[in-house]
């Protein structure tokens, strides 16, 4: 799709052994979709390009937003925003997604941000670099349900959760590791929690590592319920933690 083309409805992207790329684009649509169950190949590029989205879901493919903005559309983006696959499958790949500069913002009060949300084979990956920018309402979670891989790796940008009621999960029923690289900047104004699955399920893992340059600013810090002692970990490896301006709840 090249410049000024608009994708409007539902924008449901499968799996061919391609290369797909947007420049300067506009796609409007009630859900982004990327691969779902296919175990074919796809890299998926957007150059310059903005996103109204109402739910992103089901990715399990390369993706690179370079100088994208993503705005979650007001009518429809209560819906949870999800990188990796709802289909646990064999054959699912894993979301390997980059945000290279540009800004993502998702969800109310009522939406999660998922990264590694199901139960899958496959890890799923969120980076952030060139100085993206990530903001979110909802509850963020990374390794969300059993079985589930998740990583999101702030290297040069920004994570930002704006609810002080709210939290993000590192490892809620499944794995999940938080890292703050050298020119990264992770905020909640909530609490962070290495971890907070359900006694049933004690094979999780949650992980926070901050390292030299990066910053943790954090209301406050919670290993997590129903966690065994050597699941959670918080390395700060000559990075910085600050208290956030949000008071424990």
């Amino acid at each position: 799709l090249e410049a000024d083309e608009i994708a409007t409805g539902s924008f449901k992207i499968t799996a061919t052994p391609e290369t797909l790329t947007l420049r300067g684009a506009h796609v409007k649509a009630a859900q982004l979709q990327l691969g779902y169950v296919q175990s074919q190949q796809l890299t998926f590029t957007a150059k310059d390009s903005t996103f109204e989205i109402g739910q992103f879901r089901d990715f399990s493919h390369p993706a690179v937003f370079e100088n994208c903005t993503i705005t979650g559309t007001p009518d429809t983006y209560q819906t949870h925003w999800m990188f990796g696959t709802t289909a646990r499958s064999s054959t699912s790949r894993s979301a390997e997604v980059t945000l290279k500069g540009g800004s993502m913002t998702s969800g109310n009060a009522s939406c999660d941000f998922q990264v590694g949300a199901y139960g899958c084979p496959k890890s799923d990956t969120l980076t952030l670099t060139d100085g993206a920018a990530v903001s979110t309402h909802g509850w963020p979670a990374i390794g969300r349900f059993a079985g589930a891989t998740g990583t999101i790796n702030v290297v040069h940008g920004t994570f930002t959760q704006t609810h002080e009621e709210k939290y993000i999960n590192v490892g809620e029923d499944g794995h999940g590791t938080l890292n703050v690289g050298s020119q990264g900047v992770v905020t909640t104004r909530g609490r962070l929690l290495g971890a907070t699955a359900t006694a049933a399920n004690i094979n999780y893992w949650g992980e926070v590592n901050v390292e030299p340059g990066g910053v943790l600013n954090v209301g406050w810090i919670n290993g997590g319920a129903n966690m065994a002692a050597n699941h959670k970990a918080l390395n700060v490896n000559g990075g910085t933690i600050r208290a956030s301006n949000s008071s424990p709840s």
